[in-house]
């Protein structure tokens, strides 16, 4: 059967899906006093020794109540179309690939 994530995608799309998934970890790192963030922030020294997850995790990551109200703004302006325009595993792809491209860049262009 369809379990609840496949339903939830179903109803609310791939977009909205990614929307609540950041909210719900924004919810968490409040909860957890900000653990989230320290384990998963991309910090340069932390990549280089072998925390490669941290190209990937600050996709959900965010500082500020503000920094995740514009992202979810930006991602239900832009996602909807994209999901529309390439489909959900497409979607989900450029969602992820330009994350951490964007990490990437921030870590070439950080100290």
């Amino acid at each position: 059967g369809e379990s609840g994530w496949e339903r939830t995608v179903r109803e609310v799309g791939l977009t909205g899906a990614l929307i609540a998934a950041n909210c719900a970890v924004y919810v968490a790192q409040m909860m957890t006093g900000d653990k989230l963030m320290v384990l998963g922030a991309k910090v340069n020294a932390a990549i280089i020794a072998g925390g490669y997850y941290r190209l990937l995790t600050p996709v959900f990551l965010h500082g500020s109540f503000m920094h995740l109200a514009v992202n979810c703004l930006s991602l239900w302006n832009l996602g909807r179309t994209t999901e529309k325009m390439f489909g959900k595993k497409r979607m989900l792809a450029v969602y992820f690939l330009a994350g951490i491209a964007g990490n990437l860049m921030s870590f070439a262009m950080s100290p």
